[in-house]
C-alpha cells in the first residue's frame, strides 16, 4: 500500500514536471522573440549610422561645390584678361552658373530629405521602443500562479497521506498499546 502511494506522489510529480517544461519553453519563446526585437533595433542602429554618413557625404560635396564656385570666380578673372576669350568665358560660366544652382537645389532638397528622414527614423524607433516595453509588460509573471498551485497540491497531498496513515497509526497503538 506504500508503494502505491509512492506511486502517486511521483506521478504528481511527474505532472508537475512536465508543467514546469512547459513554463520553460514558453519562456525560450519570449527570448526568442526579444532576440527577434534586438535584432530589428541593431538594424535600425545600422540604418542610421549610414544615413549619418550620408549626411557627412552631403556635407562634403557641399565643400566642394563652393570650391567650384571659388574656381568658377577664378575664371572669370582669367576671362576678363582678354575680350575673346571674355566673350567664350561668359557663355560658359552661365552655364555653369544654372549647373551650380541646380546642384545647389538638388543639395537643398536632398538635405531636407534626409532631415525628414531622420525625423522618420527617430519616430520610428520611438514606436518601437514602446512596442518592446509594451511586450515586456504583458508578459505575465508565472511564478506566483505556480507557487500557489505547488502549495495547494502539497497540502492536498499531506491530507491524503494523512487520511491513510490515521488509521495505520490507530491499529499500530491499539495493537501495541502506545
Amino acid at each position: 500500500m506504500s508503494e502505491e502511494r509512492f506511486n502517486r506522489i511521483e506521478v504528481r510529480l511527474d505532472g508537475i514536471d512536465g508543467r514546469l517544461g512547459g513554463i520553460d519553453g514558453r519562456l525560450d519563446g519570449i527570448d526568442g522573440r526579444l532576440d527577434g526585437i534586438d535584432g530589428r533595433l541593431d538594424r535600425l542602429d545600422a540604418g542610421q549610422a549610414k544615413l549619418e554618413a550620408g549626411q557627412t557625404k552631403l556635407e562634403a560635396g557641399q565643400a566642394k561645390l563652393e570650391a567650384g564656385q571659388a574656381k568658377f570666380e577664378a575664371g572669370q578673372a582669367k576671362l576678363e584678361a582678354g575680350q575673346a576669350k571674355l566673350e567664350a568665358g561668359q557663355a560658359k560660366l552661365e552655364a555653369g552658373q544654372v549647373k551650380l544652382e541646380a546642384g545647389q537645389v538638388k543639395l537643398e532638397v536632398g538635405y531636407a530629405d534626409l532631415k525628414t528622414g531622420l525625423a522618420d527614423l527617430s519616430r520610428h524607433m520611438l514606436v518601437l521602443h514602446e512596442q518592446v516595453i509594451d511586450t515586456i509588460k504583458a508578459i505575465p509573471d508565472p511564478w506566483p500562479a505556480l507557487e500557489r498551485k505547488w502549495r495547494a497540491d502539497d497540502a492536498a497531498l499531506r491530507e491524503e497521506i494523512g487520511r491513510r496513515l490515521d488509521p495505520l497509526e490507530a491499529v499500530i497503538r491499539k495493537h501495541f498499546g502506545t
